[in-house]
Formats: C-alpha cells, sequence, structure tokens
C-alpha cells in the first residue's frame, strides 16, 4: 500500500517524565565540552554512556528505548552532560546484575522517573492506495 494522505496531531499518551529528584544521588554534572560535540552514546545491555548529550537526548536514549513510550523531560536541566548508567535487564537467562532502570536513573544520577499522560505529536495515515501494478 501507498501512503496518499498523512497528517500529524496531538493525542493524548501514556508517557513517561523525567524530573530531578528532591532528594537522592548526585544531580548530572559535567563541563560541556569545549568543542560542543555530541558523541554517540555507548549502550550495551544494562549500559548507557554519554558524553556532551543534553538531558532530553539522554532521556529519550535511555527511557523510550526502554520503558516504549514518550518521554516528558521536566528536568529543567539545560547544559550538556557526560554520564554514565548502570541498571539491569531482563534477559532470558534472566536479569543482569545491577538496579533496575529507575532506580539506577535516582540513584546515579539524581533523576526520577513517572508516569504521566501528555499531549504527543503522532502522524495519521488519512488515504492509504494499493500501488498500481505497473
Amino acid at each position: 500500500p501507498a501512503f496518499k494522505e498523512t497528517s500529524a496531531e496531538c493525542r493524548a499518551m501514556i508517557s513517561a517524565r523525567l524530573e530531578a529528584a528532591q532528594r537522592g544521588g548526585p544531580a548530572p554534572a559535567a563541563p560541556p565540552d569545549p568543542n560542543g560535540c555530541l558523541s554517540n552514546p555507548g549502550m550495551g545491555p544494562g549500559i548507557a554512556s554519554f558524553k556532551g548529550a543534553p538531558m532530553l537526548t539522554i532521556a529519550n536514549v535511555i527511557l523510550a528505548q526502554q520503558v516504549g513510550r514518550p518521554v516528558i523531560d521536566k528536568t529543567g536541566l539545560t547544559p550538556r552532560f557526560d554520564v554514565e548508567v548502570q541498571y539491569s535487564v531482563q534477559l532470558r537467562s534472566g536479569a543482569e546484575p545491577g538496579p533496575p532502570l529507575q532506580a539506577a536513573l535516582a540513584d546515579q544520577l539524581g533523576l526520577k522517573v513517572e508516569d504521566a499522560t501528555a499531549a504527543v505529536e503522532v502522524l495519521v495515515i488519512d488515504r492509504v492506495e494499493r500501488p498500481d501494478p505497473d
């Protein structure tokens, strides 16, 4: 099928809200890269590391992939950060050593994750047609 018409609209969706914790581990802090460069995130089972990344990137890469829903950054943290988070991952053979992701974010970065409902822009397919046989 070929998408002939699409549009974008805002819909209320279950999301994850990321906030700076009132208490807990240290808030993420590192001097920004003097060149302002963002390195590719280092990702592996149970570990994520970033150099020179804004909080929104960190939130989207770590959380959105793990929780499977949009992430709303409400931390108010605007600089870039060097961070590494280690957390447990559920594998077929069992869980990797380490805390669950939400606990790791709180303990290691001073961030908390809460369920929320937020307006999220989504792509709507308004019309689909079968392709011509030519």
